[in-house]
């Protein structure tokens, strides 16, 4: 077996490389075994199984016969193939070709500096923090990534941020908690796909809308989009102040909040004074009249005890030591602006409320 005959990569183009080698002129004709292997000093890399090599024996010249007209030249050869190369940024449309030729990618955005990523955000989370992480593909068939990392306010109200973006493909966009735990229906954000106008921006897609939680967050693709009032909300805790005495307490739902009432509760404790007091349920809608609940367990003179208003609960309620429980309706949904709260019948001066508590299901009203 002849020796192995060192060869050395040449780089043609960046990241492209070739070997190249020149059969000697003292090989016969024949078929012959070609084995490869990459070293790296001794180190052996890789090695290619063999392949066939049949080399033709070169052809005979042309004969010349005397007086016989001469051959026609050969006719020219075709023009080589046109170079492509990589088209310039352009600021006003998709470009005529793209790095590779027939392989556009199957992305429905060409985006260009006229264009924005629009975040909008309803957050109610003191300290959140999050990430609006992009990704384009440029005309130099390049990734390019972009992050913006924001702090939203946590009034509920709807604030937005953007990223202009650059000539290419927008291939995905996505938001996260970069710090904070929202709990699902505290962070409502949409994902906006917009263009610069005079005044403001002009939105053209919808691409994504969800609520931020520690473990997801809107996306596109594949743009799932998610209304604030639906699906489940962030079950809360609310712990009242006591109002003076003879006075009852009230709740009131936050702007651009919407509640679902799950449990009302305070103690109520009598003077001496000789009266049967009756705490009903008393809500008033933004924009609409009152609506009251009818109490059906009253607390006579001298007494201290624990209201409990609880969903679905039979109506004629349920009276223990120290304790009534009274109906409220299963699903009671309140918008911002809202109230709730006992309207204590035959309440006295010398009566007084303990600390309440309520406790609700809050997701974003839009």
């Amino acid at each position: 077996m002849p020796a192995p005959i060192p060869l050395a990569l040449a780089e043609t183009s960046p990241g492209l490389y070739e070997i190249r080698w020149t059969v000697p002129a003292d090989v016969d004709p024949g078929t012959y075994e070609l084995t490869g292997t990459l070293m790296v000093g001794s180190t052996t890399l890789a090695s290619a199984p063999p392949a066939p090599l049949t080399l033709q024996p070169a052809p005979l010249p042309a004969l010349e016969v005397p007086g016989a007209p001469a051959v026609p030249a050969a006719p020219p050869g075709l023009p080589p193939p046109p170079v492509i190369e990589a088209p310039a940024p352009s600021l006003f449309g998709a470009p005529s070709d793209f790095r590779f030729q027939g392989i556009r990618p199957d992305i429905p955005f060409w985006v260009d500096a006229d264009d924005l990523i629009v975040m909008g955000v309803r957050n109610s989370l003191v300290g959140l923090q999050l990430a609006l992480n992009i990704k384009m593909w440029s005309p130099q068939g390049d990734f390019i990534g972009t992050q913006l990392t924001v702090v939203p306010p946590s009034t509920r109200a709807l604030t937005f941020f953007s990223v202009p973006l650059g000539p290419g493909y927008l291939v995905d966009v996505t938001v996260n908690a970069a710090a904070g735990s929202p709990k699902r229906g505290q962070c409502l954000v949409s994902i906006l796909l917009a263009r610069h106008n005079p005044t403001a921006f002009q939105t053209y897609a919808l691409l994504g809308k969800d609520y931020v939680t520690p473990h997801q967050g809107p996306s596109w693709p594949p743009g799932r989009i998610v209304a604030g009032a639906e699906g489940t909300g962030a079950v809360l805790l609310i712990i009242g102040t006591s109002p003076p005495a003879g006075s009852d307490f009230t709740f009131s739902v936050p702007t651009g909040a919407r509640w679902r009432i799950r449990n009302v509760a305070a103690n109520l404790t009598t003077s001496l004074v000789v009266a049967n007091r009756l705490p009903d349920l008393q809500v008033t809608f933004t924009g609409g009249g009152p609506m009251r609940i009818a109490g059906t367990q009253a607390t006579a003179a001298g007494l201290s005890q624990f209201y409990y208003w609880i969903p679905g609960l039979p109506a004629a309620g349920v009276v223990d030591a120290n304790q009534t429980n009274q109906w409220m309706p299963p699903d009671l949904v309140l918008p911002g602006g809202s109230t709730i709260g006992p309207a204590t019948a035959n309440l006295q001066g010398g009566d007084s409320w303990g600390t309440p508590i309520l406790e609700v299901e809050e997701v974003i009203d839009e």
